[in-house]
């Protein structure tokens, strides 16, 4: 029996395998498709799934699935809708960083004689401490 080697000796021997079928190359973002209208429609099935009357739900067999499957509404979990799905954050984290106002300010410094300006900045800062 072959004695267990540690992750370092893997990472330094040169033995790899090269797996098949697994795709490789492929863009992480996926902007055509409409992400948010499709989360939006499966929120909106779900709530209307709530609404519904217990006799309502009871024509489904097996539920919520049945009911988002009958309304079209995919769900926005599923994989093939995670290069969207990113796209989605990213644009989200995007419009959220450049709505907000910048924590730094600009420094009114003279562009003509700038080195006095900031050795007078210099100086004031050492005499705050």
């Amino acid at each position: 029996m072959k004695k267990a080697e540690s992750a370092i000796e893997q990472i330094l021997s040169d033995d790899y395998e090269v797996v098949e079928g697994k795709e490789q190359n492929q863009p992480i973002f996926d902007f055509d498709t409409d992400y948010a209208g499709i989360k939006q429609k499966h929120d909106d099935t779900v709530e209307a799934w709530k609404s519904l009357a217990d006799e309502d739900r009871a024509k489904y067999g097996r539920g919520l699935p049945d009911y988002l499957i009958e309304a079209g509404a995919e769900n926005p979990k599923d994989q093939k809708f995670s290069r969207a799905r990113n796209a989605y954050l990213v644009s989200n984290e995007i419009s959220a960083r450049v709505g907000n106002a910048s924590p730094f300010k600009v420094l009114p410094l003279d562009a003509i004689n700038y080195q006095s300006s900031l050795t007078e900045l210099v100086e004031s800062i050492e005499n705050t401490e």
